[in-house]
């Protein structure tokens, strides 16, 4: 199978062509990675993105490996975020286990932390915005004391989402922050300009209620509407 039609083949219509086109690729790529211009390159992340938000999850899955993360990461984190509001439990959850994996192993957790807040919490989709929310729960305990009050700011003001599910998502993650990130969360408090004050104490008492919780009742994807 000559590489045009690899190509084109990840728009076929039957999922096991584009996997397979994927792995073809992928193939190719390795062998040949020094003599892909840029354009190429920039051909083949469009056409990989589109590859992750794939209604089969085989497909979805083999597509960030084709090329080198740690130099495209940037270009492909936006796209497999968008899958946090997917409809399906088993694409939010294998997009969770992806950032984890991305998070602990290979890159910065500023790149994936900063993704989440300026794409995933301000997505028109408020099922992307309530998943974004949701993940933080599970890469928390690997963000750097230095990145809080920006999760924090992002996060007030989510209390404010026109959707409700949001907002509890919101209040729920504040209440695992209050936990866990206790000494900064507390030094952050007293930081707080009036109006976003404002808007968490407001909250307080939910937040307070989502506390008592159990971890795993309160952070399962299947919370996601």
């Amino acid at each position: 199978m000559d590489l045009t039609t690899v190509i084109n083949n990840l728009k076929h219509p039957n999922y096991n062509a584009r996997y397979s086109s994927i792995s073809a690729l992928r193939a190719y790529v390795k062998e040949n990675s020094e003599n892909l211009d840029l354009l190429n390159v920039k051909r083949l992340f469009q056409l990989l993105c589109n590859c992750l938000l794939d209604e089969n999850w085989s497909v979805t899955q083999a597509s960030p490996h084709v090329l080198d993360l740690s130099i495209h990461l940037p270009v492909i984190l936006p796209h497999l975020i968008l899958n946090l509001g997917n409809n399906k439990g088993i694409i939010r959850r294998s997009t969770l286990s992806t950032l984890i994996v991305f998070v602990k192993q290979l890159y910065s957790v500023d790149l994936i932390l900063d993704t989440l807040i300026n794409v995933g919490f301000i997505h028109d989709n408020p099922k992307v915005r309530q998943g974004s929310i949701l993940v933080l729960p599970q890469v928390i305990e690997l963000l750097p004391s230095s990145n809080t009050n920006h999760l924090f700011n992002a996060l007030i003001l989510r209390l404010i989402d026109e959707n409700p599910s949001v907002v509890v998502s919101t209040e729920q993650t504040l209440a695992h922050l209050s936990r866990v990130k206790k000494k900064e969360f507390q030094s952050y408090q007293n930081q707080l300009d009036k109006e976003l004050l404002t808007i968490l104490t407001q909250h307080h008492p939910q937040i307070h209620a989502a506390s008592l919780q159990q971890f795993s009742d309160m952070f399962t994807f299947e919370h996601v509407q």
